[in-house]
């Protein structure tokens, strides 16, 4: 018979719990899909690891699983204790089997019954077990698992004589154990039932508080709208800090405009000083020109007057000498 460890290769999230003894019962289950012909068969078990993952438990709840042709596939440790049947007593004393299929309307195959038969076997031999062992799944709690036809077989199955041999007997130190760990599985049940009612009143008591503070403050919660409040106030910080950036932004450009008209204010005040030391220089230039324009029309007017002067002077003085020498020969 062929068994495939697939342990390492199923999706998990967590770790199972050690169980703190052999195990001493043997349950089997049907996972209530439908069975096709042909399938792969460790693609339907990571789907089913990822849902009882989903579940909130650590991973496939299985210890073995047998396909519709007959092969056995190892899932988890035989000493760890699985959340498969809803019960302390099946959970941390059992060995989980689970068929593919759904038995409330199908039939097991004869590969599947075959594989099956020879696994109990096996774990039985193991575990020093008998076939009153093993359980159907609501055999240990109410539900339809693991499905009419394969219940009807279990039942078949249990009522064939074991072989010779293969009678379960019990030692004294086993039957001893056993009892202790009776009392452990019940302590820990009881354990557990108190954490789970302290749970409960915690939440209730939550619950009051609640009550009571909404009383208090005469208003009811509506966690939607503050939601949409906070996203919006959120939306408008964000606003906020992105026009503050923008501030900074021209601010750094507002006081880079302020050096660039520092710098213009003092070009301008040292060419206003440039325009007014010009202006003085024209006005002495201008002042110049008019100077020297004077001084050409003096000239020019002296030298009319000497030409004029020399002119009479050359038509006066042979009038003057006629006039003498008629005088003076005229004696």
């Amino acid at each position: 018979m062929r068994i495939i460890d697939i342990r390492k290769k199923l999706p998990r999230k967590g770790e199972w719990q050690k169980k703190w003894a052999k195990s001493s019962l043997l349950v089997l289950h049907h996972d209530a899909v439908f069975r096709p012909n042909r399938y792969d068969s460790l693609k339907r078990y990571i789907s089913q690891a990822n849902y009882h993952i989903s579940k909130g438990w650590p991973g496939l709840a299985y210890t073995y699983r047998i396909d519709n042709v007959g092969d056995i596939f190892y899932c988890n440790d035989e000493d760890t204790i699985l959340w498969h049947s809803g019960t302390a007593k099946g959970n941390n004393n059992g060995i989980a089997i689970c068929l593919d299929g759904n038995f409330e309307k199908q039939n097991p195959t004869e590969k599947q019954l075959k594989a099956l038969d020879w696994l109990l076997r096996e774990l039985m031999n193991r575990y020093n077990l008998t076939r009153n062992d093993v359980l159907g799944h609501r055999e240990l709690k109410p539900t339809a698992c693991p499905g009419k036809n394969l219940y009807q077989w279990l039942n078949d199955w249990r009522k064939k004589q074991e072989p010779q041999g293969a009678e379960k007997i019990y030692t004294e130190e086993q039957m001893t154990e056993m009892r202790h760990q009776r009392d452990r599985n019940w302590n820990l049940y009881l354990e557990e039932k108190a954490k789970r009612e302290g749970l409960e009143k915690q939440v209730e008591d939550y619950k009051h508080s609640i009550e009571e503070i909404a009383k208090q403050l005469q208003c009811s919660v509506d966690v939607a709208e503050i939601r949409g409040k906070i996203e919006e106030l959120l939306a408008i910080e964000d606003r906020a800090l992105r026009a503050e950036g923008k501030v900074a932004e021209l601010q750094k450009l507002v006081d880079k405009l302020n050096v660039d008209l520092d710098a213009c204010e003092e070009a301008k005040t040292k060419a206003l000083e440039q325009y007014r030391d010009t202006a003085s220089a024209l006005k002495e230039a201008q002042r110049a020109v008019k100077r020297v324009t004077e001084l050409e029309k003096e000239v020019k007017r002296l030298e009319k007057r000497k030409t004029l002067d020399r002119f009479k002077t050359s038509e006066l003085l042979p009038a003057v000498l006629r006039e003498l020498w008629r005088r003076i020969f005229k004696k």
